[in-house]
């Protein structure tokens, strides 16, 4: 919460805090009201740890479950990210401290039998995204560039984009140019300038050399051509 006290301010309600002020005296009322701007401060502190360790600094996070016992079997989804299921997989699961062993990694499910409960302890893990550009083939009516993942990101993400096929109006090849700007418009690199089949593309831009910022990322192909933002944090 210190990082919260001392840079999250706004001008009508002050710091962020919960019960007790910068110094760590009680308040008469929380912030963590719902007419009061800062009352999501824990969940923005959520957030952060997640994507700062999973995708920043490619380390795992370890999230804590109170899960009551039950009369009956339960098959528990977790989401602690609003992703993609194949972004992120359970390492590790204990509960009340002891190795627990009833999960399905990729899945991200926790299966708990009848009366069982306590305190699970779930290691989520980033999965990391091929290096290389591939084809995937599928039955796809339209171009799509998508967002890239991760994001915010450091040093490198991955950009997926989508070329049609099978409609009379289309050709089955398109000439495809996706390029990187800084946010005043000057290009930073060129990812593809080529002829490309119909499928689905992921290409991987390396932002090694590149300083902190917001980028913009710009797929032209055909009559197509869609812009969008990405952060790099260093």
């Amino acid at each position: 919460m210190e990082f919260y006290k001392k840079y999250f301010v706004d001008h009508q309600y002050g710091e962020v805090y919960q019960t007790t002020n910068r110094t760590g005296s009680p308040t008469t009322t929380q912030k963590a009201s719902y007419w009061k701007a800062g009352y999501h401060s824990i969940e923005l502190g959520y957030y952060i740890y997640l994507y700062t360790n999973l995708y920043l600094y490619k380390n795992p996070v370890h999230l804590y479950y109170k899960i009551d016992a039950s009369d009956t079997a339960k098959a528990l989804m977790l989401y602690p990210l609003a992703i993609e299921d194949s972004c992120l997989k359970i390492t590790n699961v204990t509960l009340n401290g002891e190795e627990y062993t009833d999960f399905l990694s990729d899945k991200r499910v926790l299966n708990i039998p009848q009366n069982i409960g306590g305190i699970f302890k779930v290691t989520f893990e980033n999965i990391v995204p091929v290096d290389v550009e591939h084809t995937l083939q599928a039955n796809i009516t339209g171009f799509e560039l998508k967002q890239n993942f991760p994001n915010p990101f450091n040093p490198s993400t991955m950009i997926n984009y989508s070329l049609p096929a099978g409609r009379q109006e289309l050709p089955m090849n398109s000439f495809v140019n996706l390029k990187v700007y800084d946010i005043l418009g000057r290009e930073v690199a060129t990812l593809v300038n080529e002829e490309k089949p119909a499928g689905n593309y992921e290409v991987k831009f390396d932002a090694s050399n590149i300083s902190s910022g917001v980028y913009l990322y710009k797929l032209q192909a055909g009559e197509y051509n869609k812009t969008m933002k990405m952060i790099l944090i260093k």
